[in-house]
Protein backbone atom coordinates (compact mmCIF):
# COMPACT_ATOMS: atom_id res chain seq x y z
CA UNK A 1 0.00 0.00 0.00
CA UNK A 2 1.22 3.50 -0.83
CA UNK A 3 0.60 6.26 1.71
CA UNK A 4 2.04 9.56 2.78
CA UNK A 5 1.94 11.97 5.67
CA UNK A 6 2.18 15.71 6.05
CA UNK A 7 5.56 16.63 7.48
CA UNK A 8 4.47 20.06 8.68
CA UNK A 9 1.07 21.60 9.23
CA UNK A 10 1.00 25.11 10.68
CA UNK A 11 -0.33 25.02 14.23
CA UNK A 12 -3.04 27.61 13.58
CA UNK A 13 -5.09 25.15 11.49
CA UNK A 14 -8.09 23.32 12.98
CA UNK A 15 -10.23 20.49 11.68
CA UNK A 16 -12.94 21.53 9.21
CA UNK A 17 -16.44 21.57 10.65
CA UNK A 18 -19.83 21.99 8.97
CA UNK A 19 -20.37 25.48 10.42
CA UNK A 20 -17.18 26.87 8.87
CA UNK A 21 -17.98 30.31 7.44
CA UNK A 22 -16.70 30.56 3.87
CA UNK A 23 -15.91 34.02 2.57
CA UNK A 24 -16.06 34.95 -1.11
CA UNK A 25 -12.27 35.18 -0.97
CA UNK A 26 -12.05 31.44 -0.18
CA UNK A 27 -14.33 30.27 -3.03
CA UNK A 28 -11.54 29.93 -5.64
CA UNK A 29 -9.56 27.70 -3.27
CA UNK A 30 -12.63 25.58 -2.51
CA UNK A 31 -13.31 25.17 -6.23
CA UNK A 32 -9.67 24.18 -6.87
CA UNK A 33 -9.80 21.65 -4.01
CA UNK A 34 -13.10 20.24 -5.25
CA UNK A 35 -11.69 19.93 -8.79
CA UNK A 36 -8.52 18.31 -7.41
CA UNK A 37 -10.58 15.70 -5.57
CA UNK A 38 -12.58 15.13 -8.77
CA UNK A 39 -9.42 14.52 -10.84
CA UNK A 40 -7.74 12.27 -8.28
CA UNK A 41 -11.11 10.55 -7.76
CA UNK A 42 -10.96 10.98 -3.99
CA UNK A 43 -14.34 9.97 -2.51
CA UNK A 44 -13.12 10.48 1.05
CA UNK A 45 -13.63 14.18 1.87
CA UNK A 46 -17.12 13.95 3.33
CA UNK A 47 -18.79 15.70 6.28
CA UNK A 48 -18.19 12.70 8.57
CA UNK A 49 -14.56 12.42 7.44
CA UNK A 50 -13.50 15.86 6.16
CA UNK A 51 -9.74 15.29 5.84
CA UNK A 52 -9.34 19.04 5.77
CA UNK A 53 -7.89 21.63 8.10
CA UNK A 54 -8.97 25.28 8.01
CA UNK A 55 -7.77 28.62 9.29
CA UNK A 56 -9.79 31.65 8.22
CA UNK A 57 -9.92 31.49 4.43
CA UNK A 58 -7.07 28.98 4.18
CA UNK A 59 -7.51 25.24 3.76
CA UNK A 60 -5.06 22.39 4.12
CA UNK A 61 -6.09 19.12 2.47
CA UNK A 62 -4.90 15.96 4.20
CA UNK A 63 -5.33 12.19 4.00
CA UNK A 64 -5.46 11.19 0.33
CA UNK A 65 -5.22 7.42 0.77
CA UNK A 66 -8.24 6.77 -1.45
CA UNK A 67 -7.05 9.05 -4.25
CA UNK A 68 -6.39 7.50 -7.66
CA UNK A 69 -8.54 4.46 -6.94
CA UNK A 70 -11.12 4.76 -9.74
CA UNK A 71 -12.31 1.21 -9.31
CA UNK A 72 -14.15 2.41 -6.20
CA UNK A 73 -16.05 5.05 -8.15
CA UNK A 74 -17.20 5.47 -11.73
CA UNK A 75 -15.74 3.95 -14.83
CA UNK A 76 -16.02 7.29 -16.62
CA UNK A 77 -13.28 9.89 -16.49
CA UNK A 78 -14.03 13.04 -14.46
CA UNK A 79 -14.20 15.09 -17.68
CA UNK A 80 -16.82 12.87 -19.32
CA UNK A 81 -20.54 13.56 -18.97
CA UNK A 82 -21.65 11.82 -15.79
CA UNK A 83 -18.08 11.20 -14.64
CA UNK A 84 -18.60 13.22 -11.46
CA UNK A 85 -22.10 12.02 -10.66
CA UNK A 86 -20.77 10.31 -7.52
CA UNK A 87 -19.86 13.76 -6.11
CA UNK A 88 -23.33 15.21 -6.53
CA UNK A 89 -25.00 14.32 -3.22
CA UNK A 90 -24.96 16.49 -0.10
CA UNK A 91 -22.86 13.99 1.82
CA UNK A 92 -20.36 13.33 -0.98
CA UNK A 93 -17.97 16.26 -0.48
CA UNK A 94 -17.55 18.86 2.24
CA UNK A 95 -17.35 21.79 -0.19
CA UNK A 96 -20.10 20.86 -2.65
CA UNK A 97 -23.07 22.50 -0.91
CA UNK A 98 -21.19 25.77 -0.41
CA UNK A 99 -20.07 25.73 -4.04
CA UNK A 100 -23.64 25.00 -5.20
CA UNK A 101 -25.06 27.71 -2.97
CA UNK A 102 -22.65 30.28 -4.36
CA UNK A 103 -22.21 28.85 -7.86
CA UNK A 104 -22.87 32.18 -9.55
CA UNK A 105 -19.68 33.53 -7.94
CA UNK A 106 -17.39 30.70 -9.09
CA UNK A 107 -14.50 31.61 -11.39
CA UNK A 108 -13.96 28.69 -13.74
CA UNK A 109 -11.56 30.77 -15.83
CA UNK A 110 -9.16 30.88 -12.88
CA UNK A 111 -9.56 27.13 -12.45
CA UNK A 112 -8.78 26.58 -16.14
CA UNK A 113 -5.70 28.81 -15.89
CA UNK A 114 -4.35 27.00 -12.82
CA UNK A 115 -4.71 23.59 -14.49
CA UNK A 116 -3.21 24.68 -17.80
CA UNK A 117 -0.26 26.23 -15.93
CA UNK A 118 0.76 22.83 -14.56
CA UNK A 119 4.00 22.01 -16.32
CA UNK A 120 5.75 18.73 -16.93
CA UNK A 121 8.78 19.85 -14.91
CA UNK A 122 6.70 20.24 -11.78
CA UNK A 123 5.02 16.87 -12.31
CA UNK A 124 8.41 15.24 -12.89
CA UNK A 125 9.62 16.78 -9.63
CA UNK A 126 6.59 15.32 -7.82
CA UNK A 127 7.46 11.92 -9.28
CA UNK A 128 11.12 12.23 -8.26
CA UNK A 129 10.39 12.65 -4.54
CA UNK A 130 8.69 9.26 -4.15
CA UNK A 131 10.65 7.57 -1.35
CA UNK A 132 12.50 4.38 -2.24
CA UNK A 133 10.76 2.74 0.74
CA UNK A 134 7.47 2.84 -1.13
CA UNK A 135 7.78 -0.40 -3.06
CA UNK A 136 5.86 -0.07 -6.29
CA UNK A 137 5.44 3.64 -5.76
CA UNK A 138 6.97 4.61 -9.07
CA UNK A 139 4.30 2.83 -11.11
CA UNK A 140 1.50 4.33 -9.01
CA UNK A 141 3.07 7.79 -9.31
CA UNK A 142 3.27 7.41 -13.09
CA UNK A 143 -0.42 6.48 -13.23
CA UNK A 144 -1.30 9.48 -11.05
CA UNK A 145 0.74 11.86 -13.21
CA UNK A 146 -0.89 10.42 -16.32
CA UNK A 147 -4.31 11.11 -14.78
CA UNK A 148 -3.35 14.71 -13.96
CA UNK A 149 -2.00 15.21 -17.51
CA UNK A 150 -5.19 13.78 -19.00
CA UNK A 151 -7.23 16.18 -16.86
CA UNK A 152 -5.10 19.06 -18.12
CA UNK A 153 -5.68 17.94 -21.72
CA UNK A 154 -9.43 17.65 -21.04
CA UNK A 155 -9.84 20.73 -18.84
CA UNK A 156 -12.85 22.04 -20.76
CA UNK A 157 -14.72 18.76 -20.27
CA UNK A 158 -13.76 18.74 -16.58
CA UNK A 159 -15.08 22.28 -16.17
CA UNK A 160 -18.30 21.36 -18.00
CA UNK A 161 -18.80 18.41 -15.65
CA UNK A 162 -17.98 20.54 -12.58
CA UNK A 163 -20.50 23.17 -13.72
CA UNK A 164 -23.11 20.45 -14.22
CA UNK A 165 -22.85 19.07 -10.70
CA UNK A 166 -22.46 22.49 -9.07
CA UNK A 167 -25.11 24.42 -10.96
CA UNK A 168 -27.72 26.36 -9.04
CA UNK A 169 -30.53 25.75 -8.68
CA UNK A 170 -29.54 22.21 -8.05
CA UNK A 171 -30.82 19.66 -5.57
CA UNK A 172 -31.51 22.19 -2.83
CA UNK A 173 -34.36 23.17 -0.55
CA UNK A 174 -35.30 26.13 1.58
CA UNK A 175 -34.20 25.63 5.17
CA UNK A 176 -33.87 27.66 8.36
CA UNK A 177 -30.76 29.43 7.07
CA UNK A 178 -32.00 30.02 3.52
CA UNK A 179 -31.37 27.63 0.66
CA UNK A 180 -29.70 24.41 1.65
CA UNK A 181 -28.12 21.67 -0.38
CA UNK A 182 -29.69 18.22 -0.19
Amino acid sequence: MIAYGSARVPSHFNAWYSGWQVSSKALPVLLLAFAFDAVVENPDRRPGNPNCLVSGDEIFLIDHELAFTPSQIEQKSPWELGGLQYMKGKEQHIFRCELVRRSRLLDFKQLRNRWTELDEGYLAECHSVIPQEWAGGQAVAEQAITQVCRAKENIDGLIDELRRILEWPGPCRRGRSGRECI
